[in-house]
């Protein structure tokens, strides 16, 4: 192939990113916004040694899942990549990029279940994390794929109409005040980014800048009563030269300091900086599978790793026996501790503060002690359960070995990487191992299966994009 060659392409798979992938002489070629199935005309647009991308001029057999996108701006930002797809072909895509992981990378056999999809598809998140930069005023946008290149938006349909408000009643501000974007290449300007969390009782606004004070902030605050939120005002302070979004320096400017929330009984407070899923009805979705749906009873006692501000382990503490929640952060452990006697459940539940590993090393078998104490004296006793909720680099190798000598009954991981998910889980059934030579597949080694997989199953946390939540269950065998 060369580049700017014209050739006719069957899509034959997907790429992680949602486009599809033809083979031209055993070469894979990833073309954007093409469809399993679909037969296209196509451009090819960049040749390297193992695959080139093509570039769809002519869709000559469509699929049936193919929508119109409703997003002007699709295709060109980079916040959503699949909007060409209906409902269907985008649950049938998540599904075939967690399978795709498991069987690739973990060399798993596991068949993985449907995707739980929610009934909103749009307007769903509860978070606004917006980029600002100045074009003759302020404007907000989200990012071209691969690049840093702003597209500017004035609406997004997965977004809160209520949080876009606050966008244009800025961007009056701006105009009314003179108060500048910020200019990455310059570091001057003061607006970086708008940052809002909104929930069922009200919403917190975060002004992040570069700088310690934001100038006539009356006028912002006007502005934002003239919407009828109910709201609480922060600037954040950032004036680093890095991507990151914001510092951990908040000042509160005017009214909600926090945000209180009740789901399924359970009490909780939320700040600018708090950690909660983007999707409430996929997030209450997964947490029925895990708490209700069987997987954890009455009479087990649950391990809650990577357990932030302890707002899972209080869902398991409220079902289980006892729930202990593990995290490295002593601040919010601080939280876990304020939740647990808010809600009254300092008897089922206890935060720890302190590397997993170490931790687990002395409470699972002090744990498996107990349990077989209460065999003898007849008690119901139940399994003991590991959950892990990590980060998209998935858990650490240590902590993974750490669980193969300790084997805990039960193993719920919750991931938002299935590439790391299928990673994790291959070393927990036996297929990878770590080595002197690293990561390698156990095929010459002495391969003994401690743990199967029950279940695998995909969430759309995140409809119109690429990326997937699941939910995966392993057992001892």
């Amino acid at each position: 192939m060369k580049k700017n060659e014209v050739v006719i392409l069957t899509i034959e798979n997907y790429g992680d990113g949602g486009e599809g992938v033809a083979r031209v002489d055993g070469m894979a070629v990833f073309i954007p916004f093409a469809m399993i199935g679909e037969v296209c005309e196509v451009v090819i647009i960049l040749v390297k040694k193992n695959y080139a991308i093509g570039k769809i001029q002519k869709i000559i057999e469509k699929d049936q899942g193919r929508c119109e996108p409703f997003c002007s701006v699709f295709g060109k930002c980079g916040g959503c990549q699949i909007q060409h797809m209906d409902k269907d072909a985008q649950s049938d895509f998540k599904r075939k990029k967690v399978q795709d992981c498991m069987t690739r990378i973990g060399f798993l056999q596991c068949q993985v279940e449907e995707t739980v999809v929610g009934e909103k598809t749009r307007r769903y998140r509860n978070k606004l994390q917006l980029p600002l930069a100045d074009n003759n005023g302020l404007v907000g946008g989200f990012y071209a794929p691969f690049s840093h290149r702003m597209v500017e938006i004035n609406d997004c349909e997965i977004q809160d109409e209520e949080s876009l408000s606050v966008f244009h009643a800025l961007r009056l501000y701006s105009n009314l005040t003179d108060v500048k974007a910020y200019d990455e290449r310059s570091h001057k300007g003061l607006l970086r980014h708008l940052v809002v969390r909104n929930s069922q009782n009200g919403m917190l606004i975060t002004i992040v800048i570069n700088g310690n004070f934001l100038p006539q902030s009356d006028v912002l605050i006007r502005e934002i009563d003239k919407l009828g939120l109910n709201y609480g005002l922060y600037i954040n302070e950032n004036t680093e030269m890095t991507n990151v979004i914001t510092s951990e320096k908040y000042t509160h400017l005017t009214g909600l300091k926090e945000l209180n929330q009740n789901d399924d009984g359970l009490e909780y407070s939320v700040m600018p900086q708090s950690f909660l899923q983007v999707n409430e009805e996929i997030k209450d979705e997964i947490y029925q599978r895990a708490v209700v749906e069987g997987e954890i009873t009455a009479n087990d006692v649950v391990v809650n790793a990577y357990s932030g501000a302890g707002l899972l382990t209080a869902y398991f503490a409220k079902i289980s026996k006892f729930c202990y929640g593990i995290e490295i952060i002593a601040e919010a452990t601080a939280s876990a501790d304020k939740l647990a006697k808010d809600n009254g459940l300092v008897s089922k539940m206890k935060n720890v503060t302190g590397d997993c590993k170490e931790v687990l090393k002395k409470l699972i078998p002090k744990l498996k002690k107990q349990r077989a104490l209460d065999l003898e004296l007849g008690k119901n006793v139940g399994s003991i359960i590991f959950v892990l909720d990590p980060p998209r680099k998935g858990v650490d190798s240590d902590i993974l070995e750490e669980l193969l000598k300790l084997l805990p009954d039960k193993i719920i991981y919750i991931s938002c990487n299935p590439a790391s998910l299928a990673r994790d889980v291959g070393m927990l059934v036996g297929n990878l191992a770590v080595t002197s030579k690293g990561l390698l597949k156990t095929e010459d080694l002495k391969k003994i299966s401690k743990y199967k997989v029950k279940s695998v199953t995909p969430y759309d946390m995140f409809p119109q994009t690429k990326h997937v939540e699941a939910l995966c269950v392993l057992e001892l065998n």
